[in-house]
């Protein structure tokens, strides 16, 4: 999964994704689709990776929507920065049966971290707590831990 701060980013990752995979692989989910549109396409998606369905390849782009909805369970995620509370949610949706053992998250960092969408300063904190920690495994435990306040 890649999930993009922007409806234009997730868009334009997706019709790049549709270039090199065959179209039936790769789904778009944001906050513009009309309700109907949004509910066949989440409809899909869990087709494809809800927790105990059976996998299937797919290459899902999405935008926060993906935070709050649908119970998935896919292999990987490509973010951009956000917060750490954003993050926590869009990596639920990663190994959620726990069955895949330890699985890479990947957050991308750029001259626009956050994009304008998140406050700066909660972006940068969070970076710099996953760079302190980068290449080591990273549990709920300790993702909790840093909610609270405690070590971020």
């Amino acid at each position: 999964m890649a999930c993009c701060n922007t409806v234009e980013r997730a868009q334009r990752l997706y019709q790049r994704l549709r270039q090199v995979l065959a179209a039936e692989q790769v789904l778009l989910l944001h906050s513009r689709f009309t309700a109907r549109d949004r509910q066949v396409r989440e409809a899909q998606i869990l087709e494809r990776a809800e927790v105990g369905a059976r996998q299937q390849a797919l290459a899902l782009v999405a935008t926060q929507v993906v935070e709050v909805s649908l119970n998935l369970d896919l292999d990987t995620i490509y973010t951009d920065p956000a917060p750490l509370e954003a993050l926590v949610q869009r990596f639920g949706r990663v190994n959620r049966a726990g069955s895949k053992g330890i699985v890479p998250v990947h957050v991308f960092r750029s001259p626009q971290d956050g994009q304008g969408i998140y406050l700066p300063g909660l972006v940068a904190r969070t970076l710099r707590k996953l760079e302190q920690h980068q290449s080591q495994v990273i549990d709920e435990v300790a993702l909790q831990h840093w909610l609270d306040g405690c070590d971020l």
